[in-house]
């Protein structure tokens, strides 16, 4: 059970940037302090929002809004990290898994891959849950779900 293996810690979601990235109060201050309390959903890469700077198009990529929308539902509510062995990355952000509850078996950057809404993302030394998220994939493109309902 990965909740009795891995310590979590609790925070307030404060917004949801998109699907793979949202800002969390880590100290309780109810303040944001960037870029550490922007914590960015390991193991998935989530389409990109109209605003990113990555996306050149100007408009939302496909099921961009559907990962972000299955996030906001979070705002201001406690949701748990779980970190692997790289806990920031280049950019400062803090890395985790993010879960609905301490004793959680899914987590959502999971239920993001299952869903279809993200595809798979492994950077570095931060793996431990890529078998699972490998079969999250798998599971949404056997359904056609998101991502995987029609040629991109």
């Amino acid at each position: 059970l990965a909740s009795s293996q891995h310590v979590r810690v609790s925070c307030e979601v404060m917004t949801i940037n998109d699907g793979d990235t949202l800002t969390c109060d880590l100290n309780g201050d109810g303040r944001l302090q960037t870029p550490k309390e922007r914590i960015r959903l390991l193991g998935i890469d989530a389409p990109e929002m109209h605003y990113s700077r990555k996306n050149k198009s100007g408009k939302n990529q496909p099921y961009a809004l559907e990962g972000k929308e299955l996030l906001q539902e979070q705002r201001h509510h406690t949701v748990w990290l779980e970190f692997d062995k790289e806990r920031t990355d280049r950019y400062g952000r803090t890395l985790a898994y993010v879960y609905p509850g301490e004793v959680a078996e899914v987590s959502f950057n999971e239920t993001l891959v299952e869903l279809g809404y993200a595809k798979l993302l492994f950077i570095g030394k931060n793996r431990r849950y890529e078998p699972q998220f490998m079969q999250a994939a798998l599971t949404a493109r056997k359904n056609k779900a998101g991502l995987y309902s029609k040629p991109q």
